[in-house]
Formats: structure tokens, C-alpha cells, sequence
């Protein structure tokens, strides 16, 4: 079940240099993230994937902020002693969507209809209270924890610091 929903947003501090700053974030992310995993007594991290897509101009960028997430979620596993699952995106966008031709683009639109499903009490106010623009990173995380939750259970068996590729 989806316990939790939200997009982590951390805006740039202007009397810094770059790279400060996004050690900064990524140290602000480690907090909430680490927070978080106590409070709910996670067992295992399962985020998306990296990819690297979008338009070429912001692709260093984008590359850069999302593998500092992905050493991010790597530190707090290897730290709190939990398993990591990395899932592909068209991984889960598949499973979600199963009757979608696999290497085509999946509709968005039939993917985060079906993952609201999944979505109820807490978790659904909490969704709606997202700008719809940044509506797709909380369902993508839905669409990863879901897929993890399902794998998990029925395929996949994880030590305390190895990683898995879906």
C-alpha cells in the first residue's frame, strides 16, 4: 500500500556555487529520505531507474542531479542496512500497462490512471495537493514501489546491501 506521497523539491541558494549547492540538496535529501525510512520501518529502497532522456540541453544537468539522488539512496541503504531495487522505467511502465507494445512509448495518461488505484486515504489528499505538473514524479514513484512490493514478493530476494536490476 501507498503510505506516503509527495514531491521532495529543494530550490537552489544563490550565494553558493554549484557544486555547493547541490551537495547541500543532496544532504537535504539524505535527512528527509532517512527520516522517512525510520518512520515507516522500511526494509528496502526501490527507486526508478536512471534515465537520461529529455532534451539535450538539460541532459547533464538532469544526469547530474539524478545520480546524486540515486548516491543519495545508495548511501542510506548501505548505511540502514536495507536492500535497494532499482526498476527500469519501461520495466514497471510495462507491468502497469501490460498490453502496451513492448520498446513503443507507453500513454501516460492509461499509466497514472491506473496507478491512482493504488493510491488511497492519506496518500490520495496528498496527491491532489501536488501541482499537476509534478503530478508524474509521485506516481512514478507509486509505479517503482508497487512494482518493487509485487516483484519482491513473489520473485525477488535481496541481502542487505545488493542491488537488483529488474
Amino acid at each position: 500500500r501507498v503510505v506516503s506521497l509527495g514531491v521532495l523539491l529543494s530550490s537552489p541558494t544563490q550565494h553558493l556555487d554549484e557544486w555547493t549547492d547541490r551537495a547541500r540538496r543532496a544532504a537535504q535529501q539524505a535527512s528527509f529520505l532517512g527520516d522517512l525510512v525510520k518512520r515507516h520501518a522500511c526494509t528496502s529502497i526501490a527507486a526508478e531507474a536512471i534515465s537520461c532522456g529529455g532534451p539535450p540541453s538539460a541532459r547533464f544537468s538532469m544526469g547530474t542531479s539524478l545520480c546524486l539522488s540515486w548516491g543519495v539512496l545508495a548511501g542510506i541503504a548501505h548505511c540502514m542496512g536495507l536492500s535497494l531495487l532499482e526498476v527500469p522505467p519501461k520495466v514497471w511502465q510495462h507491468a502497469v500497462v501490460p498490453d502496451a507494445v513492448k520498446g513503443k512509448k507507453v500513454d501516460y495518461e492509461i499509466v497514472f490512471g491506473r496507478l491512482k488505484t493504488f493510491v488511497e486515504g492519506q496518500a490520495y489528499v496528498a496527491l491532489h495537493t501536488i501541482k499537476r505538473s509534478q503530478q508524474n514524479h509521485a506516481l512514478d514513484a507509486v509505479g517503482v514501489g508497487v512494482f518493487a512490493a509485487l516483484a519482491r514478493a513473489t520473485t525477488i530476494t535481496l541481502g542487505p546491501t545488493e542491488a537488483a536490476h529488474a
